[in-house]
Parts: C-alpha cells; sequence; structure tokens
C-alpha cells in the first residue's frame, strides 16, 4: 500500500487540473502568477491547505477536487442506529454516497457546475458537515491528505512553470467513473514556456 498509495487518484487530480488549465487561459495565468510569487519568495509551493486564506493555487487545486473528486463514491455502514434526512437506519447498514455529488449540491456551493477558484474566498470546508470531501472525513479519511496536498502543489507548480498543454481541436473529453473518476481519452499537446 505505501509503494502504490496516491498514485492513482494524483494522476486523476493532476490530468483534471491541466485539462482546466488549458481551457481557461485566465485561470491558467493566476496560476502561473502564484506559482511565480512563490517561487520569488524562495517557496517551493503555495502556504499550506488550512493555514490562512489559501493562494490562487490551493484555491485552483481545492475547485479542481470538488468538481473531480478522484474517490467518488464510498461505502459505510451505520455502526449504531442513525437518522439520515428522514430515514432511519439501523446499525450495520451499509450507506453509499457520492462526494462527486456532495461537492454540486447548490446549497452549498451556488452555481456548482461552474469552475471558480475564488468561491474558496468565500466558503471555507467544515468537518462537521462534510460538504467537500475529497478525501473522505473523520477517522476513515484519508492519511495521505497533507502529504497530497503539498504533492499537488508541487507537481503542478513545477508542471506548469516549465510546460504549457493544450488539448487538440477537436478533443473533447468526458469523464470516466470507474475506480477513480479520471478523465477519459485526454490527449494533450505539450509546449516548452
Amino acid at each position: 500500500m505505501m509503494l502504490t498509495a496516491a498514485t492513482v487518484t494524483t494522476v486523476s487530480v493532476m490530468s483534471w487540473a491541466l485539462y482546466v488549465l488549458a481551457e481557461h487561459p485566465l485561470i491558467e495565468e493566476k496560476v502561473l502568477k502564484d506559482v511565480a510569487r512563490t517561487a520569488a519568495a524562495g517557496h517551493r509551493a503555495p502556504a499550506g491547505h488550512g493555514h490562512g486564506p489559501p493562494g490562487y493555487t490551493l484555491r485552483f487545486l481545492m475547485e479542481v477536487l470538488r468538481l473531480y473528486p478522484p474517490v467518488w463514491i464510498t461505502c459505510r455502514k451505520a455502526l449504531v442506529d442513525v437518522t439520515l434526512g428522514d430515514r432511519a437506519l439501523p446499525a450495520g447498514t451499509h450507506v453509499m454516497f457520492s462526494s462527486y455529488l456532495l461537492h454540486r449540491d447548490p446549497d452549498r456551493y451556488p452555481d456548482p457546475h461552474r469552475f471558480d477558484p475564488d468561491r474558496w474566498l468565500r466558503t471555507a470546508p467544515s468537518a462537521q458537515d462534510a460538504s467537500y470531501i475529497p478525501f473522505g472525513a473523520g477517522a476513515r479519511g484519508c492519511v495521505g491528505e497533507a502529504f497530497a496536498w503539498r504533492e499537488l502543489e508541487i507537481l503542478l507548480g513545477t508542471l506548469v512553470r516549465e510546460w504549457r498543454l493544450t488539448v487538440p481541436p477537436g478533443g473533447r473529453v468526458r469523464a470516466a467513473a470507474d475506480t477513480t473518476l479520471h478523465p477519459r481519452r485526454l490527449v494533450m499537446v505539450p509546449e516548452p514556456r
């Protein structure tokens, strides 16, 4: 597990991130400026997750994970009798839920299908309401979450400084909901910066 952890999920997140940058040049420009500012300040990556207002690169990654969580569906077992909404679930009940759908709740995320990194200046993830759970939550949450945030920031910063990736004309990408949520048939053309 230690040798393979965070490989498939990281590939999924980075694929979506690079695709979004290719589709949104203004967002790509903001990420580049943030990465350059961070490098000029002598840091390898933006300020870490949860330490003050997130920088633009982190907000960008938070939004990628909101719309394209690699672990898009999860199963849990109720350990005690519980009520969800108007449903009573006895202990032992298996419950499936989708972070993909939770992250698109219009009550929590206005205009939920729009890619907007700046929504994270107005919205803070809350463990209590579990409306943002790209890494799960509680005792079953991803043990590597802190590592993953840092890894994603460093990978993205390194890639965007060196390469501009574009989607060829007519390239159409769709989500594939397999073990992870990943882009199906994502072809990108790299150009050195």
